[in-house]
Formats: structure tokens, C-alpha cells, sequence
């Protein structure tokens, strides 16, 4: 009797492992695509001199990466997500500089990405400075079924 008790519990271990693994298995052969949505710099803070770059999805998806696009480097950033109304999740910050396209890598659900500079290392387009970086634009890549 305890041996056939044993030998259910283990069946059913094994069932609930193969489900985990085939559940894995459909996530990762899920393409990975670029979620569209509108990107803008607003200036907030202070005087309303610091710019602070959004991009706000079409919907809300499963964010696997983001992509940051600078015009010369930018220093001193902070990265976050909207994962509900009013709920910013900060996902990274930078205090070296970062160039070009930067790739950071994360799992999360969210509707949009707020990258928010903590000083004036990062200038605004707007105000068309030609010394310092700034940010020409954000991209988003995953799945909106997650």
C-alpha cells in the first residue's frame, strides 16, 4: 500500500515536471518582436529644465528588452516601467556613461518607460544642445500575449 502511495506521488511529480518544461519550451520559441508605442521627452522637474524621455506602448505587453538609442554618451539615468496606473518600477540605473544603442535585458510586464536623468549630464533636444548627449529615442521588444 505505501509503495503504490509512492508511486503516485512520484507520477504526478513527473506530470507537473514535464507541464513546467513544455510551458517553458512555448515561451522561449515565442518571437520576440518590437512593441510600438509613442516616444516623447517632456521636461519636468525644477524650472522645467530636466528632460525626461517616455515611451508609452500601444497596450500592455511583456517588455524583454529595451533599447536606448543616444546621440554621444549620457551618464546618470534611471530606467523605469509602468507596470500599473501610478506604479513606476525602477528596472536600472547608470551612473557610467552609456553610448549609441544600449540593450538592457529584463522580464516584466508593463504599458510604458520612463527614462528619468538625475542631473544635467543629459541634455535636451528641445533646447537643441550640440555638446551634451541626449536621448534620440527608446525601444521596446517582447510579446504582447504574456
Amino acid at each position: 500500500m505505501i509503495q503504490l502511495k509512492d508511486n503516485i506521488q512520484v507520477t504526478i511529480l513527473i506530470a507537473i515536471t514535464i507541464a513546467g518544461i513544455a510551458s517553458c519550451a512555448r515561451m522561449a520559441a515565442e518571437p520576440e518582436m518590437k512593441l510600438s508605442g509613442r516616444f516623447y521627452e517632456d521636461s519636468m522637474g525644477e524650472f522645467g529644465t530636466m528632460p525626461v524621455y517616455f515611451l508609452v506602448l500601444n497596450e500592455s505587453c511583456f517588455i524583454q528588452r529595451i533599447v536606448i538609442n543616444t546621440k554621444r554618451p549620457v551618464k546618470n539615468i534611471d530606467i523605469y516601467v509602468r507596470v500599473e496606473p501610478e506604479n513606476w518600477e525602477l528596472v536600472k540605473q547608470f551612473k557610467k556613461p552609456i553610448d549609441a544603442a544600449t540593450r538592457i535585458n529584463i522580464a516584466m510586464r508593463g504599458d510604458a518607460i520612463r527614462v528619468r536623468p538625475k542631473s544635467m549630464t543629459v541634455a535636451s533636444s528641445y533646447w537643441g544642445y550640440d555638446g551634451e548627449g541626449y536621448i534620440q529615442g527608446l525601444e521596446a521588444f517582447g510579446s504582447p500575449r504574456r
